[in-house]
């Protein structure tokens, strides 16, 4: 992480350990994504920004590596901490986003995991 910090000092934000339970498709996913690099799962990375279009820039080239190493690099927009287990839970539009496309969530968007409530 020295070099991103020295390169990028704002960009990092902040890891968690996993995903909340309440979207196993993201853990499937992330698991998958590890096997075909053939890593383990590290963290969750939470970072302020990645390029959408922009293939060949410094910062995309970094969470793709991050990502080839078993971390799941994430946007902070998308993503908050569960306040009571620590748990990556997707926001409310990215919520919304996963139940239009018929990913198993919970009925009604939460900060926090259904177990945590």
């Amino acid at each position: 992480m020295t070099l991103v910090d020295e390169v990028f000092p704002d960009w990092f934000v902040t890891t968690m350990e996993v995903y909340c339970s309440d979207y196993p498709h993201l853990t499937t996913n992330w698991k998958h994504i590890c096997r075909m690099s053939k890593s383990r799962t590290a963290q969750i990375i939470i970072v302020e920004e990645i390029p959408e279009k922009d293939d060949h820039s410094l910062i995309t080239t970094f969470a793709e590596c991050f990502t080839r190493a078993g971390f799941s690099v994430r946007r902070k927009r998308e993503y908050i901490t569960c306040e009571n287990c620590g748990s990556a839970v997707p926001n409310t539009e990215l919520w919304q986003i996963f139940k239009d496309k018929g990913f198993l969530v919970p009925e009604k968007w939460s900060e926090k995991c259904t177990g945590c409530q």
